[in-house]
Protein backbone atom coordinates (compact mmCIF):
# COMPACT_ATOMS: atom_id res chain seq x y z
CA UNK A 1 0.00 0.00 0.00
CA UNK A 2 1.09 3.38 -0.74
CA UNK A 3 2.35 5.36 2.28
CA UNK A 4 0.28 9.23 2.37
CA UNK A 5 1.71 11.77 4.11
CA UNK A 6 0.14 12.93 6.97
CA UNK A 7 -0.25 16.07 6.28
CA UNK A 8 -1.69 17.83 2.78
CA UNK A 9 -0.15 20.79 1.01
CA UNK A 10 -3.16 23.30 2.69
CA UNK A 11 -2.16 22.79 5.94
CA UNK A 12 1.26 23.72 5.75
CA UNK A 13 0.86 26.84 3.96
CA UNK A 14 -1.99 27.27 6.65
CA UNK A 15 0.49 27.05 9.52
CA UNK A 16 4.18 26.19 8.21
CA UNK A 17 5.87 26.94 11.36
CA UNK A 18 4.39 23.46 12.90
CA UNK A 19 6.48 21.45 10.06
CA UNK A 20 10.29 20.37 9.63
CA UNK A 21 11.63 20.49 6.53
CA UNK A 22 11.65 17.09 6.14
CA UNK A 23 7.70 16.69 6.50
CA UNK A 24 7.26 19.79 3.77
CA UNK A 25 9.39 18.32 1.18
CA UNK A 26 7.45 15.12 1.53
CA UNK A 27 4.18 16.82 0.90
CA UNK A 28 4.97 19.52 -1.41
CA UNK A 29 8.42 18.67 -2.97
CA UNK A 30 11.92 20.19 -2.12
CA UNK A 31 11.88 22.92 -3.95
CA UNK A 32 8.77 24.36 -2.53
CA UNK A 33 9.87 23.50 0.98
CA UNK A 34 12.90 24.99 -0.03
CA UNK A 35 11.78 28.53 -1.17
CA UNK A 36 8.59 28.48 2.19
CA UNK A 37 11.76 27.81 4.23
CA UNK A 38 13.38 30.75 2.92
CA UNK A 39 10.64 32.89 3.07
CA UNK A 40 10.28 31.53 7.18
CA UNK A 41 13.65 31.71 8.52
CA UNK A 42 15.93 34.23 6.37
CA UNK A 43 13.41 37.21 5.59
CA UNK A 44 11.46 39.76 7.39
CA UNK A 45 8.00 37.82 9.01
CA UNK A 46 5.51 37.86 6.45
CA UNK A 47 2.47 37.83 8.37
CA UNK A 48 0.28 35.56 6.93
CA UNK A 49 2.51 32.57 7.96
CA UNK A 50 2.24 33.73 11.45
CA UNK A 51 -0.54 32.74 13.88
CA UNK A 52 1.09 34.79 16.76
CA UNK A 53 1.65 38.26 17.42
CA UNK A 54 3.52 40.47 19.69
CA UNK A 55 1.56 42.58 22.01
CA UNK A 56 3.78 43.76 24.49
CA UNK A 57 7.24 43.71 25.36
CA UNK A 58 8.40 44.31 28.84
CA UNK A 59 12.49 45.03 29.48
CA UNK A 60 14.89 45.02 32.30
CA UNK A 61 19.06 44.84 32.28
CA UNK A 62 19.21 41.37 31.58
CA UNK A 63 15.49 39.88 29.99
CA UNK A 64 12.58 40.64 28.12
CA UNK A 65 9.41 39.55 28.46
CA UNK A 66 7.22 39.02 25.29
CA UNK A 67 3.32 38.65 25.51
CA UNK A 68 1.99 36.94 22.47
CA UNK A 69 -1.59 37.01 21.34
CA UNK A 70 -2.96 34.15 19.41
CA UNK A 71 -5.32 33.95 17.22
CA UNK A 72 -8.22 32.86 19.17
CA UNK A 73 -7.12 36.04 21.31
CA UNK A 74 -5.68 34.44 24.21
CA UNK A 75 -2.29 35.58 25.65
CA UNK A 76 0.96 33.85 26.42
CA UNK A 77 4.18 35.06 27.76
CA UNK A 78 7.73 34.26 26.80
CA UNK A 79 10.92 35.17 28.84
CA UNK A 80 14.21 36.28 26.91
CA UNK A 81 17.18 36.03 29.26
CA UNK A 82 20.51 37.87 28.28
CA UNK A 83 23.72 35.61 28.59
CA UNK A 84 27.54 36.69 27.70
CA UNK A 85 27.14 34.33 25.06
CA UNK A 86 23.69 34.52 23.79
CA UNK A 87 20.51 33.83 25.53
CA UNK A 88 17.75 31.37 27.00
CA UNK A 89 14.33 31.13 25.68
CA UNK A 90 11.83 30.38 28.42
CA UNK A 91 8.98 28.93 26.21
CA UNK A 92 5.33 28.47 27.27
CA UNK A 93 3.47 25.36 26.47
CA UNK A 94 -0.30 25.65 27.24
CA UNK A 95 -2.86 28.68 27.77
CA UNK A 96 -3.00 28.26 31.34
CA UNK A 97 -2.23 24.99 33.43
CA UNK A 98 -4.16 22.62 35.56
CA UNK A 99 -1.60 21.34 38.29
CA UNK A 100 -2.16 24.07 40.33
CA UNK A 101 1.08 24.70 42.04
CA UNK A 102 0.93 27.29 44.65
CA UNK A 103 4.33 29.55 43.37
CA UNK A 104 2.83 30.04 40.23
CA UNK A 105 0.29 32.34 38.76
CA UNK A 106 -0.25 30.37 34.95
CA UNK A 107 -2.66 27.95 36.63
CA UNK A 108 -5.12 30.84 38.47
CA UNK A 109 -7.53 30.57 35.54
CA UNK A 110 -7.55 26.89 35.14
CA UNK A 111 -6.31 25.21 32.10
CA UNK A 112 -7.73 26.59 28.98
CA UNK A 113 -5.59 24.27 26.37
CA UNK A 114 -2.37 23.24 24.52
CA UNK A 115 -0.62 24.99 22.26
CA UNK A 116 -0.01 23.69 19.05
CA UNK A 117 3.82 23.02 17.59
CA UNK A 118 3.44 26.19 15.59
CA UNK A 119 2.85 28.69 18.69
CA UNK A 120 5.42 26.85 20.16
CA UNK A 121 8.44 27.73 17.90
CA UNK A 122 7.02 30.93 16.81
CA UNK A 123 7.26 31.91 20.73
CA UNK A 124 11.71 30.99 19.74
CA UNK A 125 11.41 32.59 16.23
CA UNK A 126 9.41 35.88 17.19
CA UNK A 127 12.36 36.76 19.99
CA UNK A 128 15.10 38.09 17.29
CA UNK A 129 17.92 37.24 19.47
CA UNK A 130 20.40 34.68 19.66
CA UNK A 131 19.20 31.93 20.92
CA UNK A 132 21.31 29.37 22.35
CA UNK A 133 19.39 27.86 24.99
CA UNK A 134 15.27 26.68 25.27
CA UNK A 135 13.40 25.78 28.52
CA UNK A 136 9.82 25.09 28.47
CA UNK A 137 9.45 26.60 31.53
CA UNK A 138 6.79 29.08 30.74
CA UNK A 139 2.91 28.94 30.88
CA UNK A 140 1.90 25.36 31.25
CA UNK A 141 2.85 21.73 32.00
CA UNK A 142 5.12 20.66 29.29
CA UNK A 143 4.54 17.40 29.39
CA UNK A 144 0.92 17.46 29.82
CA UNK A 145 1.37 18.69 26.02
CA UNK A 146 3.37 16.00 24.94
CA UNK A 147 3.33 15.44 21.59
CA UNK A 148 3.07 18.54 20.49
CA UNK A 149 5.76 19.82 22.73
CA UNK A 150 8.00 17.01 20.84
CA UNK A 151 6.69 18.43 17.65
CA UNK A 152 8.17 21.42 18.44
CA UNK A 153 11.52 19.91 19.90
CA UNK A 154 11.94 18.11 16.58
CA UNK A 155 11.52 21.57 14.62
CA UNK A 156 13.31 23.26 16.25
CA UNK A 157 16.82 20.70 16.34
CA UNK A 158 15.99 20.32 12.76
CA UNK A 159 19.52 20.44 11.97
CA UNK A 160 18.53 20.91 8.16
CA UNK A 161 16.34 24.08 8.69
CA UNK A 162 16.27 26.60 11.78
CA UNK A 163 19.76 25.52 13.01
CA UNK A 164 21.23 26.35 9.03
CA UNK A 165 18.65 29.25 9.18
CA UNK A 166 19.62 30.63 12.42
CA UNK A 167 23.41 31.51 11.17
CA UNK A 168 21.39 33.81 8.79
CA UNK A 169 19.56 35.57 11.62
CA UNK A 170 22.84 35.56 13.66
CA UNK A 171 24.90 37.42 11.12
CA UNK A 172 21.54 39.62 10.64
CA UNK A 173 21.77 40.20 14.64
CA UNK A 174 25.51 40.56 14.93
CA UNK A 175 24.68 43.69 12.91
CA UNK A 176 23.48 45.65 16.04
CA UNK A 177 26.43 44.06 18.34
CA UNK A 178 28.87 45.49 15.74
CA UNK A 179 31.32 47.65 17.76
CA UNK A 180 30.49 51.44 16.57
CA UNK A 181 33.00 53.93 16.68
CA UNK A 182 31.94 57.93 17.31
CA UNK A 183 34.25 60.87 17.86
CA UNK A 184 31.80 62.56 20.34
CA UNK A 185 32.10 66.32 21.91
CA UNK A 186 33.11 64.25 25.13
CA UNK A 187 35.84 62.29 23.43
CA UNK A 188 36.23 58.92 20.72
CA UNK A 189 33.76 56.46 22.42
CA UNK A 190 32.59 52.85 20.95
CA UNK A 191 29.07 51.44 21.47
CA UNK A 192 27.01 48.68 19.48
CA UNK A 193 24.26 49.85 18.08
CA UNK A 194 21.62 48.14 20.00
CA UNK A 195 23.32 50.53 22.86
CA UNK A 196 21.61 53.73 21.19
CA UNK A 197 18.38 54.19 22.17
CA UNK A 198 17.61 57.42 20.19
CA UNK A 199 19.69 60.34 18.15
CA UNK A 200 17.86 64.00 18.21
CA UNK A 201 19.39 66.61 16.44
CA UNK A 202 19.60 69.85 18.89
CA UNK A 203 20.56 72.86 17.40
CA UNK A 204 23.94 72.30 15.42
CA UNK A 205 24.68 68.95 16.66
CA UNK A 206 23.19 65.79 17.55
CA UNK A 207 22.65 63.91 20.75
CA UNK A 208 23.04 60.12 21.58
CA UNK A 209 20.81 58.92 23.98
CA UNK A 210 22.19 55.87 24.67
CA UNK A 211 21.96 53.05 27.61
CA UNK A 212 25.70 54.13 28.71
CA UNK A 213 24.69 57.84 28.41
CA UNK A 214 24.36 61.10 26.47
CA UNK A 215 27.03 62.32 23.78
CA UNK A 216 26.83 64.90 21.44
CA UNK A 217 28.08 64.78 17.48
CA UNK A 218 28.96 67.59 15.01
CA UNK A 219 27.56 65.31 12.34
CA UNK A 220 24.54 65.31 10.16
CA UNK A 221 21.84 63.21 11.21
CA UNK A 222 21.55 62.03 7.24
CA UNK A 223 25.19 60.80 7.54
CA UNK A 224 24.48 59.36 11.01
CA UNK A 225 21.12 57.39 9.47
CA UNK A 226 23.63 56.24 6.79
CA UNK A 227 26.05 54.66 9.09
CA UNK A 228 23.01 52.90 11.19
CA UNK A 229 21.09 51.68 7.83
CA UNK A 230 20.15 48.25 7.84
CA UNK A 231 20.43 48.20 11.55
CA UNK A 232 16.95 48.38 12.97
CA UNK A 233 16.60 52.16 13.05
CA UNK A 234 13.62 54.26 11.79
CA UNK A 235 13.43 58.12 10.84
CA UNK A 236 10.75 59.23 12.91
CA UNK A 237 11.03 62.95 12.43
CA UNK A 238 13.63 65.14 10.48
CA UNK A 239 15.23 65.66 14.01
CA UNK A 240 14.66 62.12 15.43
CA UNK A 241 16.64 58.46 14.52
CA UNK A 242 15.23 55.86 16.69
CA UNK A 243 15.91 52.34 17.18
CA UNK A 244 13.36 50.32 16.81
CA UNK A 245 14.30 48.00 19.40
CA UNK A 246 13.11 50.53 22.01
CA UNK A 247 9.70 51.20 20.43
CA UNK A 248 6.64 49.86 22.55
CA UNK A 249 4.42 51.41 20.13
CA UNK A 250 3.04 53.95 17.53
CA UNK A 251 0.33 55.18 17.82
CA UNK A 252 -2.26 58.64 16.96
CA UNK A 253 1.12 60.20 15.48
CA UNK A 254 3.07 59.47 18.92
CA UNK A 255 5.74 57.43 19.19
CA UNK A 256 6.59 56.14 22.68
CA UNK A 257 9.60 54.35 24.06
CA UNK A 258 10.68 51.88 26.58
CA UNK A 259 11.91 54.98 28.26
CA UNK A 260 8.82 56.67 28.60
CA UNK A 261 10.32 58.87 25.77
CA UNK A 262 7.17 60.63 23.19
CA UNK A 263 8.04 61.61 19.65
CA UNK A 264 5.58 62.95 17.40
CA UNK A 265 5.46 61.67 14.15
CA UNK A 266 4.59 63.87 10.96
CA UNK A 267 0.91 62.60 9.59
CA UNK A 268 3.25 63.08 6.24
CA UNK A 269 5.90 60.30 7.65
CA UNK A 270 3.44 58.28 9.85
CA UNK A 271 2.70 55.83 7.44
CA UNK A 272 5.92 54.81 5.91
CA UNK A 273 7.18 54.91 9.75
CA UNK A 274 4.63 52.89 11.20
CA UNK A 275 5.32 50.06 8.39
CA UNK A 276 8.88 49.33 8.63
CA UNK A 277 8.06 49.56 12.63
CA UNK A 278 5.40 46.19 12.06
CA UNK A 279 7.63 44.63 9.41
CA UNK A 280 10.58 45.29 11.99
CA UNK A 281 8.01 42.91 14.38
CA UNK A 282 7.28 40.85 12.08
CA UNK A 283 3.86 41.54 11.80
CA UNK A 284 3.62 42.57 8.12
Amino acid sequence: MKHLPKSTPTEILNDPYGFTYKEMSEVIGEDKARALYTELYKQPFHKENLSISTKKVYKSSDTEKYVYELKDNRYIETVFIKRRDGGTVCVSTQVGCSVGCIFCESGRNGFVRNLTPSEIVQQVVLIRQKVNRIVFMGMGEPLFNYDNLIAAIHILRDRNTIEECMDDLIAEINKNRRILEFRFVEGTIKLYADDIIYIETELHKNVFYTEKGTFQIYKKLDELENELKNMGFVRAHLSFLVNMKYITKISSYVMTLTTGKKIPVPKARYAQVKREYMLYKGEE
